[in-house]
């Protein structure tokens, strides 16, 4: 079974707070994720702790997240999440 993390929509209202918020789920040093290719290696690799077997994460508040990014970043940062092999969106 894939361990979750919860990204919790309403933290985020830019790229920035977006990478911050990921920090804060995934439990990383902030700053970690200093940008999405950055995020895109360590979901993608099994390192830093992101197990092999995949991960779920749970976005809570995504509509409001959508609200404050617009559509087409809310649109390129899900399609991010959602084409890494090992990481299971859902979208809440």
């Amino acid at each position: 079974m894939a361990t979750e993390y919860v990204l919790d929509g309403s933290r985020v209202t830019s790229l920035q707070t977006f990478l911050g918020e990921m920090d804060r789920a995934l439990s990383k040093p902030v700053g970690h994720f200093s940008n999405l290719d950055w995020l895109q290696d360590i979901l993608s690799g099994g390192v830093e702790g992101i197990p092999d077997n995949g991960i779920t994460v749970r976005w809570i508040h995504s509509e409001q997240s959508l609200q404050h990014l617009g559509v087409q970043l809310f649109d390129k940062l899900r399609q991010l999440l959602e084409e890494i092999a090992n990481v299971n969106l859902l979208l809440q």
